[in-house]
């Protein structure tokens, strides 16, 4: 028995709904991966340089400290474009998306594997999403896209089965 055109409308609502939530989930996660990474790698850093404070002078010190602020910052954003530019590329998805049960896909045929400049250009974009709520964007378009689909000309997708959301490593040796 076929469902009725307002059946079928809120069902459509309801699965929309139901995958920018979890492209919701998946950032936070993605956020916090990253933010764990970055905070390691920044006591490691500041452990490296209590170790040589004493042969420092304090005028030298207090510049290395404002340095370090600026070098944080790139290193952030670095970090951040990096893994999600190569967990995009060589996987079709990030860790949150993976655990959310999502994948990256290009938007016109979601068969053909993703070029590596779409993951790259959909990779810039997130930095913009600490300067203003990421969340928010994919609920003011019809599709359901980020800041990141619109630039790396991607969309994302509940994967069908939990075979599909399986990480692989693509064979680029083939291309």
């Amino acid at each position: 028995m076929l469902a009725s055109a307002s059946e079928q409308y809120h069902h459509l609502i309801k699965s929309r709904n139901h995958l920018l939530r979890q492209r919701a989930i998946a950032f936070t996660i993605d956020l916090l991966f990253i933010t764990w990474v970055y905070f390691a790698l920044q006591q490691a850093f500041i452990n490296f340089w209590e170790d040589h404070a004493a042969y420092l002078t304090p005028d030298l010190l207090q510049k290395i400290s404002k340095e370090f602020i600026i070098f944080g910052m790139t290193l952030r954003y670095g970090l951040w474009v990096a893994y999600m530019t190569m967990a995009t590329y060589i996987t079709g998805t990030s860790l949150g998306k993976f655990l959310c049960g999502l994948k990256v896909v290009d938007q016109e045929d979601a068969a053909r594997e993703l070029a590596f400049w779409q993951c790259f250009n959909r990779a810039l974009t997130y930095p913009l999403y600490w300067f203003m709520f990421p969340i928010i964007i994919p609920f003011l378009n019809d599709e359901g896209k980020s800041l990141g689909d619109y630039a790396g000309q991607t969309k994302v997708v509940a994967a069908e089965d939990k075979q599909a959301a399986i990480i692989t490593i693509k064979d680029r040796s083939a291309a």
